[in-house]
């Protein structure tokens, strides 16, 4: 059975000119623009009249030297007001050093508020750890251990509790206090 995909190859003897079914070919016209044609933009205006070519802002003057004129920088505002103190401040630095005492299980605030405290240091001199926070509300889980002869220095103004954790006996700890007085 022939393929019914193939087609039968006849020699073609006439010449092409002479089939009329066919059109002559014709030479391509190229493409042209009406208007301006603008580098990187094409011929849109996008919004943008063409005025022609762009000006040069730097003026050349007849010795050859330029006149190039600058925008000021804005002034910049200093964000936060800086006052410089030249003087010393008029106080004395002073240190109060006590232990106190805690009976088993109890919690209790060792060193009150002080607005003119630099620094407070605490010292444990329990057999076991005892727990530092900043409300009475300090348990073992919430408050900072500090065990035995361990030192702990603050930079707080705020008062401090300490808790006993040991149901038996009683814990001592040490304080030493430092702050400023004014003269």
């Amino acid at each position: 059975m022939p393929n019914p995909f193939m087609r039968s190859v006849q020699q073609n003897t006439s010449d092409e000119s002479m089939t009329p079914d066919r059109p002559h070919p014709t030479d391509p016209i190229l493409e042209t623009y009406q208007g301006s044609n603008h580098p990187y933009r094409g011929v849109e205006q996008h919004g943008v009249s063409d005025t022609g070519e762009p000006t040069d802002p730097v003026r050349e003057f007849s010795d050859g030297t330029r006149k190039v004129v600058y925008e000021e920088p804005p002034k910049e505002i200093d964000p936060v007001p800086v006052r410089i103190v030249t003087e010393s401040a008029q106080e004395i630095r002073t240190l109060r050093t006590w232990q106190y005492s805690l009976s088993a299980g109890q919690t209790a605030r060792v060193i009150p508020a002080n607005p003119n405290r630099t620094k407070v240091r605490i010292k444990n001199l329990a057999a076991f750890a005892v727990y530092i926070g900043g409300d009475p509300a300090v348990a073992a889980f919430t408050g900072y251990p500090l065990l035995q002869n361990e030192t702990l220095e603050l930079d707080t103004q705020d008062e401090v509790y300490v808790l006993n954790p040991d149901l038996v006996l009683n814990a001592n700890v040490a304080f030493v206090d430092q702050f400023s007085l004014p003269v």
